[in-house]
């Protein structure tokens, strides 16, 4: 096994190519309908984390998540690894966050999630969310980042 976290403390404010191209991509999208589709069917496409300990922990759930979010960040070889379980089948903006979130860190270095903060919820999903859900997947990408930081610093 190699160093777990590389450069623990050097900020990366840079996104990763896949979250830039996919806010790009996004910010194509103009008509309202389109984006809201766009999004479902990224939560169409989520694949819960299947491995996830039974019962889950509650050290990993994300507080004021009305979807009931469950955040795995691990940095196995200081590579950023991320899974997510959503309990609430209904909870299509959780699931589309959590396979926006994987789809552009899972295996990226661990400092590049640095570049990252709540205001990306604002920029995936406009003002389209309730102040509930807002909170919920904001502090889904804050729990993913603290996760990963603090593994960096033990």
């Amino acid at each position: 096994m190699g160093e777990r976290c590389r450069s623990p403390h050097r900020e990366m404010k840079t996104k990763p190519p896949h979250l830039e191209q996919f806010l790009s991509d996004l910010a194509q999208l103009s008509d309202r309908n389109e984006r809201i589709e766009y999004l479902i069917s990224l939560a169409h496409d989520f694949v819960p984390y299947a491995d996830a300990p039974d019962p889950l922990p509650e050290d990993n759930r994300v507080r004021g998540c009305e979807s009931e979010v469950f955040a795995f960040s691990t940095a196995p070889e200081g590579k950023i690894h991320l899974e997510f379980v959503v309990l609430n089948k209904q909870g299509l903006s959780a699931m589309a966050l959590g396979k926006i979130l994987q789809d552009s860190f899972n295996g990226m270095p661990v400092d590049s999630i640095q570049c990252i903060d709540q205001d990306i919820v604002k920029e995936i999903f406009g003002r389209e969310l309730s102040m509930g859900k807002a909170v919920g997947l904001a502090n889904t990408v804050s729990m993913v980042k603290s996760q990963l930081l603090s593994s960096c610093s033990k």
